[in-house]
């Protein structure tokens, strides 16, 4: 068990995640996380000796902490950082803690300034760390855009906790790896992975936009094009997410295509959503649907 002391404090910065963004199996358009030492600096962070075993299994946090706002998340980070300060990527976990005490049951409130114990299991992770190298835990508020930011300002405050590193022990033979392709199968092509700093607007927005095709049955073809963008407001936290998916599946005797179009606005009052879907057949339009939901804010 490693010990993690405190108190101390972090006004959560609402962009904090995007050297890691969604990670989302290494695949475009996302692609592997870069360097953390961007969120690191806008987070609390520990550096500790690395185990000298493997860590193989969910690792685990158990912190105290307290909050200054009735919404708040918290994101804690594993990094492995090397001697010339880069900061890789081990495991994440995030949670919005209204759902501190599981996200299938109903949210508790939080009353700003009063502690509580949390307990957060990383993702999994096969991971060993070279030696001179050292474990970082890195603790924020925020995992944007990977999960949405705290709805307005918040200070977030570690008053302690500790780290549970699942070791590997025993004897086990080295595997061995045949070799790598030279070149990935991916292609980028027209393929958008771009965060953007709007320096006088004090915006960063997150932008993917990916387009594949392929062959289907009974002769078929399918299109496929997505394009999202998230964007956050770094002083007042306000933040909206646009996307727009396009399907299209063609045969020799008819040509189908279904779009779907995604609106999400995020402030202190609320979160609102709209969506609107429209299926057409060979350029006719047989069918919209629309759908609209507001859910009121915590205070």
């Amino acid at each position: 068990m490693i010990r993690l002391a405190g108190p101390r404090s972090l006004a959560v910065v609402p962009d904090t995640g995007t050297a890691a963004w969604i990670d989302c199996a290494g695949h475009l358009p996302w692609g592997q996380s870069g360097d953390q030492r961007l969120d690191d600096a806008r987070s609390l962070v520990w550096d500790i000796d690395a185990p000298d075993l493997p860590v193989v299994g969910h690792p685990r946090v158990r912190l105290r902490v307290s909050a200054d706002a009735p919404a708040a998340s918290l994101s804690v980070k594993l990094c492995d950082v090397f001697p010339d300060g880069t900061s890789a990527l081990v495991a994440r976990g995030t949670v919005d803690l209204a759902f501190r005490n599981g996200v299938h049951g109903a949210p508790a409130a939080l009353e700003p300034g009063r502690e509580f114990d949390v307990v957060l299991d990383l993702d999994a992770c096969a991971y060993s760390w070279d030696a001179g190298n050292r474990l970082r835990v890195s603790v924020t508020g925020a995992d944007w855009p990977n999960t949405v930011a705290p709805p307005a300002p918040v200070t977030l405050t570690v008053h302690g906790g500790e780290l549970e590193l699942p070791t590997l022990v025993g004897e086990f033979p080295e595997p061995t790896f045949t070799p790598g392709a030279e070149h990935s199968s991916e292609s980028v092509g027209d393929t958008t992975w771009e965060i953007r700093d709007d320096v006088l607007r004090r915006t960063t927005h997150a932008r993917t936009h990916t387009v594949s095709d392929y062959a289907t049955a009974y002769d078929g073809w399918a299109r496929e094009d997505y394009l999202g963008e998230v964007s956050v407001d770094r002083r007042t936290h306000h933040q909206h997410a646009y996307a727009v998916t396009t399907f299209d599946l063609t045969w020799p005797e008819a040509a189908l295509q279904v779009r779907s179009t995604m609106d999400v606005s995020i402030t202190v009052a609320g979160i609102e959503v709209e969506i609107e879907t429209v299926a057409a057949r060979d350029g006719d339009v047989v069918s919209t649907r629309t759908w609209r939901e507001r859910i009121p804010g915590r205070s």
